[in-house]
């Protein structure tokens, strides 16, 4: 009987053991999934990211965890989602994130958004982005007032307006907040990177302003 136990509780315990999803493996099919929504030659620019994290079921609730330093992922996973850097080195600012989503038989549970590639690269093209030079001049054309320093074109994804911009700041004003460090009011253009149109305009603020 006592032989029988034993039995039972390794086969519970192997049991257990195998249903654990290997690290490995759950990498392999998200890197998949990746390439199979670009090419061989984007993937190399895409990096997968610490932040990556899966939820699973620790006694009566739900917990989340790191495992890209595991080689297993402990038992009761319901979802894993896997975090993506993408930098195309060749075009300053040109990178951005995304989620491979899995659930626990590793299959996709939403669509991976891939809208930040853009078709140039697809294409393998040269980029038709403006430059940094044309976009400052367009700021220095648009800015309503009159400030004291316009910081360099800063080319970057918006995922608000789903394209990429060039945020340009016309830093207005300059005074010494509580801790004597340098703050003051701005005015901010995003500039459609691609035709050169003002996507949007607001005011702001830079340093840390203590009211």
């Amino acid at each position: 009987m006592r032989t029988k136990l034993l039995l039972l509780s390794l086969f519970i315990s192997l049991n257990g053991i195998a249903q654990r999803l290997k690290t490995s493996n759950v990498l392999r099919v998200s890197d998949s999934i990746i390439l199979q929504n670009t090419n061989s030659n984007l993937f190399s620019y895409f990096s997968v990211d610490d932040g990556s994290y899966y939820l699973y079921e620790k006694g009566k609730r739900s917990t989340t965890g790191k495992f890209l330093e595991r080689r297993k992922l402990k038992k009761n996973v319901n979802e894993i989602w896997v975090l993506y850097f993408f930098n195309y080195s060749k075009i300053a600012g040109l990178k951005a994130r995304t989620w491979v989503k899995l659930n626990n038989e590793l299959k996709l549970i939403e669509p991976v958004l891939l809208e930040f590639i853009p078709q140039f690269l697809y294409d393998d093209q040269n980029s038709n982005f403006i430059s940094k030079e044309i976009a400052l001049k367009i700021a220095v054309e648009n800015f309503k007032e009159q400030g004291i320093k316009i910081d360099e074109p800063e080319l970057r994804f918006d995922y608000k307006l789903n394209s990429y911009i060039y945020l340009v700041i016309n830093k207005l004003n300059e005074f010494k907040n509580s801790a004597n460090e340098p703050a003051g009011r701005t005015e901010v253009l995003k500039i459609n990177a691609k035709t050169g149109e003002i996507a949007e305009r607001f005011d702001g603020y830079y340093g840390l302003i203590i009211r």
